[in-house]
């Protein structure tokens, strides 16, 4: 069997695919674009948009490792030397005649301060127990309703200004307690009638 020649249109066609598949690999190499300094300015400033909007926040990221220790301070100034200090006074004796209300005071020395206090005695009939507002003496009150006459006294625990309370200017005085008894003894006064 004896071969064919190509036609010339056939070897045409085939060049011609070949050129046309090489030249696309050949323009591939040669432009491709490997920088924005490559493009026009004109068509770069119409490939960039609008921003967006901003996003939502991120989850909380955690939390860092403690960093490390400061410098020891100075030393601080020194506290109140002792409470063994603390010294109890106790006021004079109170007589409580049946149906009425009185109250019985104990003061701490010129320069103390009260920390605490009561009272002592027959007194059933207590209806207040507390500090003056000086903070240097503590009373108590007694409404009597036993039938006979009661002995009460005040006691106050006592130290030193700036040990276990703050220092204050002293100003003994039992206004607080004279007002307690005015009114304890107004109230009763109007249960009677």
């Amino acid at each position: 069997m004896h071969a064919r020649r190509p036609s010339s249109t056939a070897i045409i066609a085939s060049l011609a695919l070949f050129f046309a598949l090489g030249g696309t690999a050949v323009a591939a190499s040669h432009y491709l674009i490997t920088s924005t300094s490559q493009i026009k300015p004109t068509v770069l400033s119409k490939l960039k948009g609008k921003p967006g909007p901003q996003g939502a926040a991120g989850p909380v990221g955690l939390q860092g490792a403690s960093g490390p220790q400061g410098p020891a301070g100075s030393q601080g100034p020194a506290g109140p030397s002792s409470l063994s200090a603390i010294t109890t006074v106790i006021g004079p004796t109170v007589e409580v005649e049946n149906n009425k209300v009185k109250g019985a005071g104990a003061e701490c020395p010129a320069g103390d301060r009260a920390v605490s206090g009561g009272g002592d005695g027959s007194i059933s009939g207590l209806i207040d127990s507390e500090m003056e507002t000086s903070h240097t003496s503590w009373f108590i009150l007694v409404y009597n309703a036993s039938g006979i006459t009661l002995k009460i006294h005040a006691a106050v625990e006592c130290t030193a200004a700036g040990q276990a309370v703050a220092a204050r200017v002293f100003h003994p005085t039992h206004t607080l307690m004279n007002r307690r008894v005015a009114e304890l003894v107004a109230a009763i006064d109007a249960r009677k009638r």
